[in-house]
């Protein structure tokens, strides 16, 4: 049908014909217009490790992992992350993991985040051993004291007077890069070719036994049919 050159300082790239069309004609435009929230670019690297914590296995110690909820606007908490599994310790220290900030925040900076830690159990009932709350904001500064979380099991909390806490969280690395998006690679010159064609679907059988199902041009078939109303559409 016809292809389409995208320019970097080009928005209403024409769209050419092809071998399959007229040559020199027009088939149309394509108008690109993008909104880029800069805020929303970064990609934050964390590790952390965990102090003395409890322990929960019978057997052995505690197999330690993390959950990280974004917090929403009306007050609920959203999955945004989880870390590995590490085995039978007190003491675990988790592999650095990369996390869009709009996926940590949603770019609110000063949005809570809620961390729980739980010891992993095969059947899926995994203990909970206790939480703690942050933000971007207090995480951005990096390690420092002010990243040492306690770990915090609230029924605990409640029925013992000289409970303190389940162990403690500590922020060892924290840094942030900007990810590259669409409209970077345009600024910088990246060129796309743009390719629209109609697919020979094999349910119209042989193409030289079944002409009706081939692209004539100046004839209209099933397929020109439903295609042609589509020419300038508008969602």
């Amino acid at each position: 049908m016809g292809t389409a050159t995208m320019h970097p300082r080009g928005r209403r790239p024409a769209l050419a014909a092809s071998s399959g069309g007229i040559l020199g004609k027009k088939c149309g435009t394509i108008i690109l217009l993008a909104e880029e929230l800069g805020n929303c670019r970064d990609v934050a690297t964390l590790q952390f490790c965990a102090n003395k914590l409890d322990k929960k296995d019978f057997f052995g110690k505690s197999d330690p992992f993390m959950v990280f909820y974004r917090s929403n606007e009306d007050g609920t908490f959203t999955i945004c992350h989880k870390t590995e599994v590490v085995r039978n310790t007190l003491n675990p220290v988790w592999a650095a993991f990369a996390i869009p900030v709009c996926a940590l925040c949603n770019g609110d900076h000063d949005r809570a985040i809620k961390v729980e830690v739980y010891d992993w159990d095969r059947n899926g009932s995994h203990d909970f051993i206790g939480e703690f709350t942050t933000s971007y904001r207090e995480l951005a500064r990096g390690q420092s004291h002010f990243n040492v979380y306690e770990v915090v099991n609230p029924r605990k909390k409640m029925k013992k007077k000289k409970y303190l806490n389940s162990g403690t969280v500590t922020l060892l690395s924290f840094t942030v890069e900007a990810e590259h998006t669409f409209l970077d690679y345009i600024r910088g010159g990246t060129q796309l070719n743009f390719t629209v064609a109609i697919d020979f679907t094999a349910s119209n059988g042989e193409w030289q036994l079944c002409p009706p199902g081939v692209f004539i041009w100046g004839s209209c078939n099933q397929f020109g049919v439903i295609v042609v109303p589509s020419f300038s559409p508008t969602w």
